[in-house]
């Protein structure tokens, strides 16, 4: 944690914020077991494209070995977002979304796709 620089985040973010992302990611987690349960499933976590770069195939590159990986384990994928303008993008990679979570931090949708066939 000290190398990550994690320990000054309340510090540079300030406390408020930090324990509101605190709250926020606790959000997510509930949901997130709702959903999955306690089966085996891969995650989708933190992708993020600049503005400048998208459309150019960069976010499905990215995605391509964790869903290959997922498919031939027979296992299904798990992301939240809170960015909806996401949501098209992994609906044509097969994800299909809940509906819009609450939360302290933004709001966020639950998206969870099923292993294709390889």
């Amino acid at each position: 944690m000290c190398k990550s620089g994690l320990l000054k985040a309340p510090f540079k973010m300030g406390f408020g914020a930090c324990g509101r992302l605190k709250h926020s990611l606790e959000a997510t987690e509930v949901v997130h077991r709702a959903i999955m349960g306690s089966k085996r499933h891969w995650s989708l976590y933190s992708i993020a494209i600049l503005k400048k770069f998208r459309n150019h195939g960069i976010g499905s590159a990215l995605c391509a070995p964790i869903l290959t990986a997922a498919d031939a384990e027979g296992l299904p994928c798990y992301l939240d977002t809170a960015n909806p303008k996401s949501i098209p993008f992994f609906k044509r990679l097969g994800f299909r979304a809940s509906k819009k979570n609450k939360s302290v931090g933004p709001d966020f949708w639950a998206m969870q796709r099923a292993p294709q066939p390889t």
